[in-house]
């Protein structure tokens, strides 16, 4: 072959690994800020009382969503209320376990840029895991979520 096209596979070659590396890394960027020591049990008990008091009222939320749905009669607005009203409350309660985290250890510029919860949940497992916060709660509204969520898309026909 002769130098000049393996030169020019070569460089696209490289731009191709380099667009690859920058597009896989930059999640992993955000790194991983521990809650100090001396605030872990503060941090624990004021995220699980978050916790216990936010997922009714979500859940109470999720309801309503179903409820604009039942009495909407406009389809495209039906169709809204599916795609995005329980997504967006589930975004709504991740980003208040986020912002208390906030306070502990200092993640504000490292949360995701996303409009989509599971993006948040992602980017708060690791803070709910290493200081053993009970999650049962959590995964009750997840799960609650889910069974609405199934209930709408089946009486919308997805």
């Amino acid at each position: 072959m002769p130098p000049q096209i393996m030169n020019k596979q070569m460089k696209k070659l490289l731009t191709i690994l380099l667009f690859i590396i920058i597009c896989y890394t930059t999640p992993v960027m955000a790194e991983y800020k521990p809650i100090p020591e001396n605030m872990r049990t503060q941090y624990k008990y004021e995220l699980e009382l978050l916790i216990k008091k936010e997922v009714p009222i979500s859940k109470k939320a999720i309801n309503n969503i179903e409820y604009e749905y039942i009495t909407e009669t406009n389809p495209v607005i039906k169709q809204t209320i599916i795609e995005y009203g329980i997504t967006s409350i589930l975004f709504d309660f991740y980003y208040l376990l986020i912002k208390v985290t906030n306070k502990y250890t200092d993640i504000e510029k490292d949360i995701p840029a996303t409009d989509w919860y599971i993006e948040l949940q992602k980017f708060i497992n690791p803070y709910l895991i290493d200081n053993k916060i009970n999650i049962k709660g959590v995964n009750s509204l997840l799960k609650y979520a889910e069974r609405k969520q199934n209930k709408l898309n089946k009486q919308f026909n997805y």
